[in-house]
């Protein structure tokens, strides 16, 4: 009985399309970003994301709900003096940690809050990507440049200069490595 009043306090009505339709959520966008299938899909997990929640409420209250009827069998035990264990720390610990750790009071963000974090992330994600394109390009250009120059030598298009000089600092690099001995 416990258990279904409890799971219809907090589970009825609670589905994402419950509380906000896909219409009305889609209306939050600025008009020149409703039309956005990201913004279509975002519904989608947020419902998932919300339906998984109200499941894994439901699992826990049932759990709950378990565990609180096998504890209230022991209390009953222990009123009647048929357990040999009368003392119950449970409420001893929980009184300790609750002086100890304070009450954590989540931070509910609004609908234009998300919408406005989300915006943010597109246009840092923007930046990046168009960092990663820059960045890319003139990868693309030293390596387009290292390969003609290794073309060049392949096909013997160096000029004798740069041939010549070439092979006089391979002469002196050969030269300056420990225990050579000078090249002719």
């Amino acid at each position: 009985m416990d258990e279904e009043a409890i799971l219809s306090f907090l589970t009825d009505n609670a589905q994402l399309s419950d509380i906000v339709t896909r219409q009305q959520f889609i209306a939050i966008f600025p008009k020149d970003k409703r039309a956005d299938p990201a913004v279509e899909s975002l519904y989608q997990d947020l419902a998932e994301t919300r339906a998984r929640q109200v499941n894994s409420v439901r699992k826990n209250v049932r759990l709950e709900c378990a565990v609180s009827s096998r504890s209230m069998q022991v209390d009953l035990d222990n009123e009647l003096g048929d357990s040999p264990e009368v003392v119950d720390g449970e409420n001893e610990i929980e009184n300790i940690y609750s002086e100890i750790i304070p009450p954590r009071v989540p931070h509910k963000s609004t609908l234009t809050e998300m919408v406005s974090r989300m915006q943010d992330a597109v246009s840092n994600l923007a930046a990046e990507l168009d960092f990663i394109g820059q960045d890319s390009k003139r990868m693309i250009e030293e390596t387009g440049a290292i390969v003609d120059s290794l073309s060049d030598l392949r096909y013997k298009k160096l000029s004798a200069g740069s041939v010549e000089q070439c092979l006089s600092g391979l002469v002196d690099l050969y030269s300056a490595l420990p225990g050579s001995h000078t090249a002719t």
